[in-house]
């Protein structure tokens, strides 16, 4: 079985721009020349390969152009378009030495389809391994921004493509036993089965018990309790205008805390112009084994999420005081009470380190009107230490 071989010329010819090298003795910039993350130690590789006439031994995988909902697996929808406006100009700066010149979102959308081909032709088993020489690179990256040269996360982005294709099913099943417990020392059986999916998730729960409810005698397991949930989510295409971006820099949020908190809708997490999730959530419980199935909650739920310059630009309407707003509209309606027992809206901003929430409730035990304005994560601010001896 062959190894496989990823390379293109319009990756190994594109140039990250000048840079500046220091001299670790003095300190002192030399004038700009070509940057250190550049092509040359790629196109020795190749020339080497080719010299060495290894091409024939491989399995030659051909590069594509990664959709852009590939790239949103990994990371967010105001970034990517950020990058796509600044690369359609002469370059910018992705964030912590990442520059990067013109066209580069077009070669490093190649780069990342090549990489995606290949770890796919792996996981099939149709060649042995493989090798990228692709540019620019891509291991550093984060969500919202670049890191090391890494404009995008070429290996992010390739694994969670090959999850949400291939992995069909989870099973787990969980139990424990208490050795010191005097009556039912096993406890209930739980088996959890997740059908994942890009778009459409199935999610079921059964519990188990070991023992009988009147006379707690150990006896073969008996079902309790069943959950069904399900849950379709849309996302918006990116194919909006992509001219001036509005993206910020504090669009994510470092989390330092513990524990759950029900105020945080994780805006910082919305990836594309708009999403839309469609849940359904079904339970059935008895209280002994030969007893019939009662319905326990019944709950469809909706949740759509949106930029507010998504809405204007469809109406045709210039309003750059709500342009950075992003709402959030939720709905839960119990089927088996004919009620709604959720109904509320989130109105979300970053105001430069900053971010403000106003939340509305229109009905249940959090009825109101909540205000919330937190400090975020500055990204430009940097804390470090250096020891340095003298001789």
């Amino acid at each position: 079985m062959l190894s496989g071989f990823v390379c293109d010329e319009r990756l190994l010819n594109y140039k990250t721009g000048a840079g500046a090298h220091v001299f670790s003795m003095t300190n002192d910039l030399i004038e700009p020349y070509f940057h250190i993350d550049n092509s040359l130690s790629k196109k020795r590789l190749y020339n080497l390969i080719k010299k060495l006439k290894l091409l024939k031994d491989l399995r030659i995988v051909k590069v594509r152009t990664a959709d852009i909902n590939e790239i949103l697996l990994i990371h967010e929808y105001e970034y990517i378009k950020i990058i796509k406006s600044l690369s359609e100009a002469n370059g910018g700066d992705a964030g912590y030495g990442t520059p990067f010149s013109r066209n580069a979102f077009e070669i490093a959308s190649l780069g990342i389809g090549g990489l995606i081909e290949l770890s796919e032709k792996v996981f099939l088993g149709e060649i042995k391994n493989g090798f990228a020489l692709i540019r620019p690179p891509g291991h550093h990256a984060l969500e919202n921004t670049g890191y090391g040269f890494c404009i995008f996360n070429n290996v992010a982005i390739a694994a969670e493509c090959l999850k949400k294709k291939y992995n069909l099913l989870y099973v787990n099943l969980s139990s424990s036993y208490n050795f010191k417990a005097t009556t039912r020392p096993l406890s209930d059986l739980t088996t959890r089965i997740r059908a994942p999916g890009q778009r459409f998730e199935i999610n079921a729960t059964l519990t188990h018990d070991f023992y009988d409810p009147t006379t707690i005698a150990f006896r073969k397991p008996w079902l309790e309790r069943g959950d069904l949930n399900t849950s379709i989510n849309l996302l918006g295409s990116s194919s909006s205008r992509s001219g001036s971006s509005s993206y910020s820099r504090y669009s994510g949020r470092s989390s330092t805390g513990s524990g759950y908190d029900r105020y945080d809708q994780g805006f910082d997490q919305v990836k594309g112009p708009w999403t839309l999730k469609l849940a359904h959530r079904y339970s059935v419980l008895r209280s002994k084994p030969d007893a019939n199935f009662s319905t326990a909650s019944h709950i469809l739920s909706a949740t759509s999420r949106f930029n507010m310059k998504t809405l204007t630009d469809v109406l045709h309407v210039s309003n750059p005081l709500t342009n950075n707003w992003r709402v959030q509209h939720n709905f839960n309606y119990d089927y088996r009470r004919r009620e709604i027992v959720a109904h509320s809206f989130d109105f979300y901003r970053t105001l430069h380190c900053w971010e403000f929430q106003v939340r509305w409730t229109r009905n249940g035990f959090n009825k109101g009107i909540y205000f919330r304005l937190n400090i975020i994560a500055h990204p430009e601010i940097k804390i470090e230490q250096e020891r340095r001896s003298s001789g």
